[in-house]
């Protein structure tokens, strides 16, 4: 997964924890009709949230960190998924520090 997109091997743990929680969304070989979700949680997973890892979105800053004139949005890079809220964490590609957003939108690139 880290080979195909070119991503530096110091990202390794955030792209454990995005291939078990996408484990944990989707079939497997020994329980062919229900998710490990479905059978912890008796619910059937939303996988519309499910974007590819280590491609571009633009998050958008909080209301509190900036002021009238300045951008609403900044470029980020997709990580994963944060582990105690509905967010994405994010490398801020301007600061280059990880992040957890809300408010993100992904890029559409050809």
């Amino acid at each position: 997964m880290m080979e195909q997109k070119n991503v530096e091997k110091e990202w390794w743990a955030e792209a454990i924890n995005t291939a078990a929680y996408i484990t944990n969304d989707i079939l497997n070989s020994l329980r062919p009709y229900s998710t490990p979700m479905e059978i912890s949680f008796k619910a059937t997973p939303d996988l519309s949230h499910l974007p590819c890892i280590w491609i571009y979105w633009v998050c958008a800053y909080r209301k509190s960190k900036r002021f009238k004139l300045d951008a609403n949005a900044y470029p980020c890079l997709f990580l994963g998924y944060a582990d105690h809220s509905k967010a994405y964490r994010v490398i801020n590609r301007l600061t280059k520090r990880v992040e957890i957003s809300r408010s993100t939108q992904l890029i559409e690139r050809n």
